[in-house]
């Protein structure tokens, strides 16, 4: 109960300008698009590694042409200029 009491003070008390608003939505966005940049190559290495086990490289291809296709960091959220 108390941390609540503490955030909710923080949320009243606290009044951003637009720009501080602004700055910390972009940093949040770029965040978020670097944690996905870095899920996307861990997932191609794991596809690659895969291939030393699987001889039919056009599946792993098209395994990760598939994940591609749904991949774009840049769709989510857009900074804000």
């Amino acid at each position: 109960m108390e941390r609540k009491e503490k955030v909710k003070d923080l949320i009243t008390k606290k009044e951003l300008s637009y720009e501080e608003l602004k700055e910390r939505y972009n940093a949040l966005v770029e965040k978020q698009r670097i944690f996905k940049l870095k899920a996307y190559n861990i997932f191609v290495e794991q596809a690659l590694k895969m291939s030393e086990f699987c001889s039919d490289f056009n599946l792993i291809s098209l395994i990760i042409l598939d994940y591609n296709k749904d991949f774009n960091p840049d769709l989510d959220h857009k900074p804000i200029e």
